[in-house]
């Protein structure tokens, strides 16, 4: 419920302003995906929706959290020498360009 008044603040503050919607699997997967819902399709700001997809736990998300702990972007990431190697590298890769296609989809269907 506090993330529906969230999600309806936002879009009433914002009103002209595209919103988009980052769904995150991580404490698993919703029952129905946000961009079903009535609050998606109710609400004419809100372009799109990012899902972050549930990864796994021993390899991408072990990565992707060291990243954020160290306060890192993907960026710094590839130019690290320090924190991670060649794997963890690729992985965050993957990660990033998942995020980058669903991005881009948003914005080349307006």
């Amino acid at each position: 419920m506090i993330q529906k008044k969230c999600l309806l603040k936002l879009t009433e503050t914002y009103n002209n302003v595209g919103i988009i919607v980052w769904e995150n699997e991580y404490f698993g997967k919703p029952i129905t995906e946000f961009v079903q819902t009535k609050a998606y399709k109710s609400f004419d700001n809100i372009i799109g929706a990012v899902k972050l997809k549930k990864l796994n736990a021993d390899t991408f998300e072990k990565d992707f959290k060291t990243m954020i702990k160290h306060g890192m972007t993907f960026d710094d990431v590839k130019t690290d020498d320090k924190v991670f190697e060649f794997l963890g590298k690729t992985r965050l890769d993957r990660i990033q360009k998942d995020i980058n296609t669903q991005i881009d989809a948003i914005f080349t269907q307006e």
